[in-house]
């Protein structure tokens, strides 16, 4: 099924999410582990804000995070931007996977949150928001 809009890839993203945090409450996968780490930018040049690895499957799979706590800290990085994130790395738990590019479903519904759900503006380029990404 295409996704043609943020929207639908939002409402998309959060059954897989949904899915998954039944899957980890009710025991049917292996605990899940948020770590933490510190990095802080290099200039302009931002390293993570939150990461995950791609899992091989859509169920049964730990929501296993690691947040870049230096993010945390920043004033310029609001909570759209971080549930963005989030959301991006959790769509890697759930075995999508990038390319990071517009009209693919792992960009697409993290770039909603992070607009506010607000529609695309032609004028802000979607790589202000690839950078928050893993």
């Amino acid at each position: 099924m295409p996704i043609t809009n943020g929207r639908q890839a939002t409402e998309l993203a959060m059954d897989q999410i949904t899915q998954i945090i039944k899957d980890n409450g009710f025991r049917r996968s292996p605990r899940a582990r948020i770590d933490w780490t510190y990095i802080p930018n290099i200039g302009s040049f931002i390293i993570t804000t939150i990461r995950a690895n791609t899992a091989f499957t859509q169920t049964n799979v730990p929501i296993n995070v690691l947040i870049n706590a230096y993010q945390l800290d920043q004033q310029n990085v609001g909570f759209g931007i971080l549930l963005g994130s989030m959301f991006h790395a959790w769509l890697h738990r759930a075995g999508f996977t990038d390319p990071k590019i517009t009209g693919y479903f792992i960009s697409e519904c993290p770039m909603c949150t992070m607009r506010g759900f607000a529609p695309k503006n032609p004028v802000v380029p979607d790589n202000l928001f690839y950078q928050y990404f893993d």
